[in-house]
């Protein structure tokens, strides 16, 4: 009787630590047609890779791209990945594009980047590529004006299967866009400002970024009338890449200002000239807007130079507005 409990827990004992000893299915190694290979930047939003170019730094700037390898288990042996540009996709695509009335991408200029290497490896029981490929660009080197694109696919991967969905990666640089700043937290300062002859919803400098164009800021008139000219500051609290301001005149009133100047600074106290003599029409309630070379700065100066009444003893404006490249 012992002996056969002998052998009963034996056996029990070997089957137990057979069964501790098997591999479990994740890291098992795949035969080359039970996985597939992808990029991992083809994951993001439209398989794209977006570069980004402003603000133009000085020297190169870098993204890098990688190869993956999904299965249940692990691959085999080494997957040695080709890469090549994608030519006829990139065709495709602006076929497709020329086609809906919109303009095609741009190849990218040869002296815009480099490329290190076109040959990745996942090494044998690994899921990922322990090199890269490193796109460097340069961000002086490409229109602001325009959009680039550039595909780049799997060529081979050693005969193991490629996900069709993932196997290309859209590397572009797009071109900038003209953004309207919110004027959330903004800080704002007048040389001269009517705080009492126009109620308490007008006449302060804030009223001038508070978003409605049915109050104003007005220069002082009900205990004095300092002459023009006369500035409104701005303060947007970090440096902006600033291309364009907009005004808007206090409504329904043609007395406001014809001719102004608008200046950028850093710090505050060292002002640029973004535009000097700048014709505004004061019958013109709409906004009105000014564009000028893009400019990095905090603060925004906006002096009002002449009026439209035939006196220069004072000027309004409803809303001041500011726009961002990016």
């Amino acid at each position: 009787m012992k002996f056969f409990k002998s052998i009963y827990f034996f056996v029990c004992g070997t089957l137990l630590i057979g069964s501790c000893n098997k591999t479990p299915e994740f890291e098992k190694e795949m035969d080359a047609d039970q996985g597939l290979v992808y990029i991992q930047q083809a994951f993001k939003e439209g398989h794209i890779l977006k570069l980004k170019t402003f603000p133009p730094v000085d020297g190169a700037s870098s993204e890098v791209i990688n190869v993956n390898y999904g299965a249940m288990g692990l691959p085999g042996t080494d997957i040695v990945i080709q890469l090549e540009e994608d030519l006829h996709a990139l065709d495709s695509i602006n076929n497709v594009r020329l086609a809906a009335g919109l303009p095609a991408y741009e190849s990218f200029p040869s002296d815009a980047y480099t490329i290190d290497k076109w040959t990745l490896t996942i090494p044998r029981s690994q899921t990922t590529s322990l090199d890269f490929m490193t796109f460097q660009y340069y961000s002086g080197k490409f229109d602001r004006e325009k959009e680039y694109m550039m595909a780049i696919r799997i060529k081979d991967a050693s005969g193991y299967a490629v996900n069709k969905d993932l196997k290309t990666v859209y590397v572009m640089v797009g071109k900038l866009q003209t953004v309207k700043l919110s004027k959330s937290g903004w800080d704002i300062t007048a040389e001269s400002e009517e705080l009492e002859g126009e109620g308490p919803d007008n006449g302060a400098a804030r009223f001038a970024i508070d978003g409605k164009v049915e109050s104003f800021w007005h220069s002082e008139w009900s205990n004095a009338n300092p002459p023009l000219p006369l500035w409104l500051k701005v303060d947007m609290k970090e440096p902006r890449y600033i291309s364009k301001v907009g005004l808007t005149t206090r409504q329904n009133d043609d007395r406001g200002c014809s001719l102004f100047k608008l200046e950028g600074s850093l710090n505050g106290t060292d002002w640029i000239i973004l535009g000097d003599n700048l014709a505004m029409d004061p019958e013109n309630y709409s906004e009105q807007t000014y564009s000028f070379s893009i400019t990095k700065c905090r603060f925004l100066r906006y002096t009002a130079l002449e009026g439209n009444w035939g006196g220069n003893d004072f000027t309004f404006l409803a809303e001041f507005d500011a726009y961002e490249e990016k």
